[in-house]
């Protein structure tokens, strides 16, 4: 994985314009992407890889951005016309990373905008989903809330319709309108003089030496025109390649894209790009095996991480599933995991799968449990769908916690979760009882007969707890205390610790 910024080192791909691609003649521009070689229009793709990267597209190939430094761009022009429309299909593999603050400060990324400061317009996306289209007028801003999230890993035909004659502005996924918006009497369209830009908001948001709102998505079949098209004709566009392919095929990363890239593994379990860490939860149902891990699928940097999964039938050669959890929201301002799905653990119980994973937002840790230990359920033979059951312990009996492990003992089930206690790093400990009203778990006080205060050796926290039997009398523990005296580059070096 290249952890350079786009800031520092990336490449710009000038396609030259050609006359007759593209399949709408009377477009200002029209960008098939079969070949970034030959693009329409004088569009510029920017990415800090070898070269763009082509995957299967709803027509040919489309193009495949990388999440964090690959967007596309165009100077066109608008001005002299008062009705527009445009469209494209697009594939989203992860809602956009932004900065993980509260939702009113949120910094919406761009599935194609046209926007400088107050002008423009704008079909945005947030990080939970959330989009829309937003237009400035000379009578006021026009903005439409598409009444559902973007749907994720499945080809999408998104358009928007601005019609000033008939002072309207309509929002349409799939061929079909989701959204409408008036325009005032009178009003014109204001126009930004700045070129259009697909998969990268038109205001940046810094992290490090990174830059968020991109999009980690492909795009294909582009296009813009100086009217206002009908229904009909945007139903068109939208069925003019038939049943899309699948999603999943079209969200692959490219082996060019890491051709002659020296220190990526080639032998073992890995995320397809961008950032991951701590494994967990390997289970087995039927004859697969799934290992679920951290991930931020929009670039090397942690920021709203996922639970990203994988599955083998040799415990060799895997195979990538959607991601299997994400932040969410609960309503519009709240979600008990918004900030990020951390570390945890999955069981397999009869039927079912259950996930309990660490889950942080932004309100106070004893009312919100805020961290707490959240619940995810899956039915799914093939563990690619959860429904979130939402938190089932807080830090009520420690300082801070992360990374619930589980495991059964006869008819109980036993939960110890990695701790900030007040002489350190410890543990926290429930068990869960058959028969008990509601399912609940009851808290223990000790874990370990010996103090965790004797076992620690100086740590604010233990991270990553696992106890598993070696025998039928022998068990061992084994955890990862940080902070404090541990460090990572210290002595003590951070490091695991077992009895």
């Amino acid at each position: 994985m290249r952890m350079t910024s786009p800031r520092l080192a990336k490449a710009a791909f000038c396609i030259f314009f050609l006359s007759g691609i593209g399949y709408a003649d009377d477009a200002e521009l029209s960008v098939p992407f079969e070949s970034l070689e030959s693009l329409p229009g004088d569009m510029v793709i920017t990415t800090q890889f070898e070269q763009p990267d082509h995957v299967p597209g709803v027509s040919g190939r489309a193009w495949r951005t990388d999440g964090f430094s690959s967007w596309a761009s165009a100077p066109v022009n608008l001005g002299g016309t008062n009705s527009f429309s445009v469209a494209t299909w697009v594939a989203l593999e992860s809602y956009p990373s932004d900065l993980e603050v509260v939702v009113s400060r949120l910094s919406p990324s761009s599935i194609i905008n046209q926007r400088k400061g107050s002008k423009g317009f704008d079909i945005f996306i947030d990080t939970y989903g959330r989009w829309g289209l937003w237009l400035a007028t000379s009578r006021g801003d026009i903005r439409i809330d598409a009444p559902d999230n973007f749907p994720l890993y499945a080809w999408a035909h998104v358009a928007a319709v601005v019609d000033t004659s008939a002072r309207k502005a309509t929002l349409y996924l799939n061929g079909q309108p989701i959204g409408t918006g008036k325009l005032s009497k009178n009003s014109e369209i204001e126009f930004a003089e700045t070129e259009l830009v697909l998969a990268r908001s038109h205001k940046d948001v810094g992290f490090l030496n990174f830059t968020f709102n991109f999009l980690n998505a492909a795009y294909d079949e582009f296009s813009i025109y100086r009217h206002a098209l009908n229904e009909d004709q945007v139903h068109a566009l939208a069925t003019k390649f038939g049943e899309p392919p699948n999603g999943m095929a079209s969200l692959v990363v490219p082996d060019t894209r890491f051709a002659n890239d020296h220190l990526r593994p080639r032998y073992r379990g890995m995320p397809p790009a961008n950032w991951t860490n701590e494994p967990h939860g390997l289970v087995r149902r039927g004859d697969t095996w799934h290992l679920f891990y951290q991930r931020t699928p929009n670039g090397p940097y942690k920021t709203q991480m996922h639970w990203g999964h994988m599955a083998s039938d040799d415990l060799v050669s895997w195979r990538h599933l959607p991601d299997a959890l994400w932040p969410e929201l609960q309503d519009d301002k709240f979600g008990f995991d918004q900030k990020g799905i951390w570390s945890g653990d999955v069981i397999i119980d009869g039927d079912s799968a259950y996930a309990f994973y660490t889950s942080v937002n932004h309100f106070h840790r004893l009312t919100a449990s805020n961290p707490g230990v959240s619940m995810a359920v899956s039915t799914d033979p093939d563990l690619a769908t959860w429904k979130k059951l939402g938190p089932v312990v807080n830090t009520e009996h420690v300082n801070d916690f992360r990374d619930p492990y589980l495991w059964r003992e006869g008819n109980s089930w036993h939960m110890i979760i990695g701790a900030d206690i007040d002489t350190g790093g410890g543990l926290d400990y429930y068990v869960l009882e058959p028969g008990k009203k509601g399912a609940t778990w009851t808290h223990r006080d000790r874990f370990s007969a010996v103090s965790y205060r004797l076992l620690d050796y100086g740590s604010i926290i233990w991270e990553m707890p696992v106890f598993e039997p070696l025998t039928d009398d022998v068990h061992i523990l084994v955890v990862n205390p940080i902070g404090g005296r541990v460090s990572k580059y210290g002595d003590p070096a951070t490091r695991g610790v077992y009895w």
